[in-house]
């Protein structure tokens, strides 16, 4: 957030070049919850669908 804030695009490319991967060990996690089951799906509401319902 610090460097957002900021507006330090070449310390954000050096974060994002360093921390911005998904390593294999994680990778081998996430693919073994996939088919995991959720309780709930988010719906997100279209501002635009909403704007047109309300005027």
């Amino acid at each position: 957030m610090l460097i957002q804030g900021d507006g330090d695009k070449e310390r954000a490319v050096a974060f994002k070049e360093r921390y911005g991967r998904l390593v294999p060990d994680v990778a081998v996690v996430l693919e073994r919850l996939r088919d995991v089951p959720i309780d709930i799906a988010p719906v997100w509401a279209d501002i635009n669908e909403l704007r047109e319902q309300y005027k």
